[in-house]
């Protein structure tokens, strides 16, 4: 234990609105060792109408600044 990793990400695919996503995490346990790697599909969800919807502009913003990798695709 006390191992040091680090994590990168980078987006597959969106829709435009960034409603709907692909990320995939890497995990590194040195700069030449990487140890897994994640695909998360995932989706925002408005808790009050229970239904999928479009995120706030903060998070929108958020997703405009990740990095993307060198596939990416919009999915509309």
């Amino acid at each position: 234990m006390g191992d040091s990793i680090s994590i990168d990400l980078q987006l597959v695919t969106a829709r435009r609105d960034f409603s709907r996503w692909t990320i995939q995490h890497s995990i590194w346990k040195s700069p030449e060792i990487e140890a897994a790697r994640l695909t998360v599909e995932g989706a925002f969800i408005d808790l009050h109408l229970r239904k999928l919807a479009i995120p706030p502009a903060l998070a929108q913003a958020v997703f405009e600044q990740m990095p993307r990798i060198s596939t990416f695709q919009w999915n509309d």
